[in-house]
């Protein structure tokens, strides 16, 4: 199955800590975990853009995943130079998209069962991300 999310590509940013206020059972407040809104924001666009009856793989289906992120290129950034080296890191970006696909409404239960992955960042006029996943076989 391949298909392509119109979007400009972002990172998994990490989780954050939040503080509550203190209260008479905790004079320090409460630590609580959340996903920055740009990220469940990006998770919930990438599930929206699959195909409307995608193929699920069940547990245990070895898996093969390529992405390619399409960035726009920066006004400051040479003309001569071809590849995005700078920006966000790729391994974060692709944690987002495997998240994206993981889970009810995705393609698949565990990010394990990607055992093949191929992953590229390029620049681009239309900024996108083209995900192509199917069953891997030796």
């Amino acid at each position: 199955m391949k298909f392509t999310v119109e979007m400009e590509p972002v990172p998994k940013a990490r989780s954050r800590l939040a503080r509550n206020k203190a209260c008479s059972t905790c004079p320090y407040g409460k630590v609580h975990s959340y996903t920055p809104d740009n990220t469940s924001n990006a998770e919930a666009f990438i599930r929206a853009s699959l195909p409307r009856h995608h193929q699920f793989y069940p547990k245990g289906t070895a898996l093969w995943l390529e992405v390619t992120f399409y960035l726009t290129r920066p006004r400051s950034c040479p003309k001569k130079r071809k590849l995005p080296c700078v920006r966000f890191d790729l391994d974060n970006a692709i944690k987002l998209v495997m998240d994206s696909l993981r889970g009810e409404g995705g393609c698949f239960t565990d990010d394990g069962q990607v055992t093949t992955l191929i992953s590229r960042k390029r620049y681009s006029d239309s900024p996108r991300i083209e995900i192509e996943i199917m069953e891997d076989s030796e």
